[in-house]
């Protein structure tokens, strides 16, 4: 691909989050993560081992100077039909085991008061490409309140330039917005699918973002749009205990 090559030709360490399309290409998984570890820059593995062989992950980002996990990027295959219950049971436990290494890592530290607060929760943003239902919830009652922010929905930039049902989120219901309030730590989350929706809005205290687009050939004459095409940069910071 076009957008790897540009990667492996600066060096940049990568990640590729499976969706929908990947499916209907009828590649199977087991020949992606061949064609990903292609890439010396390429960073994907299936950590998540479920039984539909979807390709989960989380990428975990240490502390400059111990052995905390300071960050995690956690990369969901949603194939066809979005998240399942077995994706999330995997997603909790480890978010529980890590929150749980960083507490036992931070007991012995002189300023553990402060690390707890930093890291005792497994901080985290997650990645993957059909939209979960909040998506829908948040724009409806955004746009019903007349494109005005109200006590849970404040947009942080953008616009939704999808028509029809605007957010094509999964009809599968899942509990994972939940299961994140539950966790905390938990910064939000990144979705695709919906090609010209370009926006991101905070939800009950969880942003919800769609990532810009890269494609061509999606819908007609999407070719000749720019206004979804580009990227989100993402700064995390404060990882130093």
């Amino acid at each position: 691909a076009a957008v790897f090559a540009e990667a492996e030709s600066r060096n940049i360490p990568f990640t590729v989050c499976q969706g929908n399309n990947d499916y209907s290409s009828g590649i199977t998984n087991e020949d992606w993560l061949k064609i990903y570890a292609g890439y010396k820059n390429c960073i994907v593995f299936d950590e998540s081992k479920d039984a539909d062989g979807r390709i989960d992950f989380n990428l975990e980002i240490k502390a400059s100077n111990s052995d905390e996990t300071a960050f995690n990027i956690w990369l969901n295959d949603t194939r066809s039909g979005g998240i399942t219950d077995e994706q999330i049971a995997w997603y909790k436990t480890n978010m529980e085991n890590i929150s749980k290494h960083n507490a036992s890592v931070i007991e012995n530290m002189e300023n553990k008061d402060e690390l707890l607060e930093k890291y005792g929760k497994a901080n985290s943003l997650l990645f993957f490409h059909i939209p979960i239902e909040e998506y829908k919830d948040a724009w409806r009652e955004y746009s019903e309140n007349g494109f005005k922010n109200t006590g849970n929905v404040k947009l942080i930039y953008g616009v939704a330039s999808e028509t029809g049902r605007v957010v094509f989120n999964s009809d599968t219901p899942t509990n994972l917005f939940e299961t994140m309030q539950e966790l905390g730590g938990n910064h939000g989350m990144f979705c695709g699918h919906d090609h010209v929706n370009n926006l991101s809005m905070d939800y009950k205290g969880i942003r919800l973002t769609y990532g810009m687009s890269i494609d061509y050939i999606a819908y007609a004459d999407i070719d000749t749009l720019g206004s979804q095409r580009g990227c989100t940069v993402i700064t995390v910071i404060n990882l130093a205990s």
